[in-house]
Order: structure tokens, then sequence, then C-alpha cells
């Protein structure tokens, strides 16, 4: 199922909307579910329709000191840049520090950079 999110910058697991409007393709049972949230912001796209462009792409600065605060893709495209294992175990410990509100699917990917 294509579901179309209208605030973007936000991930279920692996599922990224990068930016407003982003379209994804998700397990119907998902799809589902997050249809039958009340006050939800997704809406389920026809898959003859055309992807939206994201309309002001902001790519990640490999090279800053700074970890990025966006998506799990743009945390990962920064640890993986350069000197992986120390970014990784930086990135690691400031997603461990949300707590129940860290990305679960980030965290065992870290996990796995800095064995």
């Amino acid at each position: 199922m294509l579901l179309r999110k209208e605030q973007g910058n936000c991930s279920i697991g692996d599922y990224v909307w990068p930016h407003d409007g982003a379209v994804v393709e998700v397990p119907d049972w998902m799809g589902m579910e997050l249809l039958a949230i009340k006050g939800h912001d997704y809406t389920e796209v026809q898959p003859d329709a055309e992807p939206t462009p994201d309309p002001d792409p902001d790519p990640v600065d490999d090279d800053a000191d700074e970890m990025p605060t966006g998506t799990a893709a743009q945390v990962l495209d920064w640890v993986n840049a350069k000197d992986t294992q120390a970014r990784a175990a930086a990135a690691l410990e400031v997603e461990r520090a949300k707590g129940e509100s860290a990305r679960s699917s980030l965290v065992t990917k870290l996990e796995k950079l800095t064995a």
C-alpha cells in the first residue's frame, strides 16, 4: 500500500517519509492501521500516481562533526561517511538518551556498527 504523509521528516521502523507529502510503500496491514488512527495525516495513494518529488532536499553534510537530527537514513549516512565506529557510538548514545522514543531499528543498526 502506498501512503502519503502530509507532515514529513518522520519514520516508523524502516519506513521513512523524508519530507511533507512524501509517498512510501508500506505493508497493507500497516497502512490499514495507520489509516485507522484518529486525526492521522496519511492518505492512500493509487499505484499509478506519480511520486512526489522532494521540494526542498536537505542533504546531510557528511563532513560535519555534529550528528544530524533528521531521519534514521540521514543519521546512517552521516555515520557511514567517515570514522564509522566513532560516529556510530556517538549516534547510539544520542538515540538511547531518547528513552522510549528512541528508534529501535536505528538503535539495532548502530549497535551492529559499534560491535
